[in-house]
């Protein structure tokens, strides 16, 4: 905000933007966390002494500024509480993130995922569906979201096309491959288990992937692949080093 000379002969101007600069935040953090709806209507009369096209130094501009910084940190709070397994307070700030900026397809992302942790996958569904016709084409991560959830919910039919989409956008998507193994797991396939696993495997290899493939190997009378699996499994659960010894503490010599 300018200094009060800026304002000289606009004193009532100065009590506005001093009232969106100090308060319109705090009421905004407030409103928007806890009400459906937040309209701020700016009586707007036009860009005196504005400086620049963008009018920086008008009052509609310094409230956009202002919800804008309210939107960003609601978001970026409502990812604290999803790191910390907070998932109740997580949903509540993506909640209000989206009402703030209901076009932005993250918000949702971010929400399905506080749903999928929290056991309400069916919401969790909705939400990477309506990031997904959003930005059909941004991101695997949607879609491997949305075949994870369906694997929860006992749909692996549906898990499918999701899981297939999103190792088609990234090859190398190491979860997706895991997701669809899951899925087939739930459909007793268990050569398309071992392919999915395997390549896994090749991804970076996790003691989960050799501990499934080697059960689907069972599954197949594949008993020596089996073995050496679960053997794989039990090295990757291992200490990757023993620690070293720690000698006595030397005692000083009377």
């Amino acid at each position: 905000m300018k200094s009060p000379d800026y304002y000289r002969g606009k004193e009532q101007t100065y009590l506005k933007h001093f009232f969106l600069e100090r308060y319109l935040e705090t009421v905004a953090f407030h409103i928007g966390y806890t009400h459906r709806d937040f309209v701020y209507v700016d009586c707007f009369s036009g860009p005196w002494r504005s400086i620049d096209e963008e009018l920086a130094d008008t009052s509609i501009r310094i409230a956009l500024d202002r919800l804008n910084y309210v939107r960003a940190g609601l978001a970026a709070r409502g990812r604290q509480q999803y790191q910390a397994k907070r998932y109740v307070e997580a949903l509540r700030d993506f909640d209000a993130a989206i009402r703030l900026e209901p076009d932005n397809p993250m918000w949702y992302g971010s929400r399905g995922l506080a749903y999928s942790y929290s056991g309400q996958h069916e919401r969790a569904i909705e939400d990477y569906t309506r990031e997904i016709e959003m930005a059909p084409r941004a991101s695997a991560m949607p879609y491997n979201n949305r075949g994870w959830a369906y694997v929860d919910l006992g749909q692996p039919e549906k898990a499918l096309p999701d899981l297939t989409k999103a190792i088609g956008m990234s090859p190398d998507y190491q979860k997706a491959f895991e997701n669809r193994a899951k899925a087939y797991i739930a459909l007793k396939d268990w050569p398309s288990v071992i392919a999915d696993l395997s390549a896994a495997i090749q991804i970076n290899a996790t003691a989960w992937d050799y501990e499934q493939r080697a059960a689907a190997k069972r599954a197949t009378n594949d008993e020596p692949g089996a073995a050496e699996d679960s053997r794989r499994a039990k090295e990757l659960h291992a200490p990757t080093q023993t620690p070293p010894k720690i000698p006595p503490k030397a005692q000083a010599a009377p």
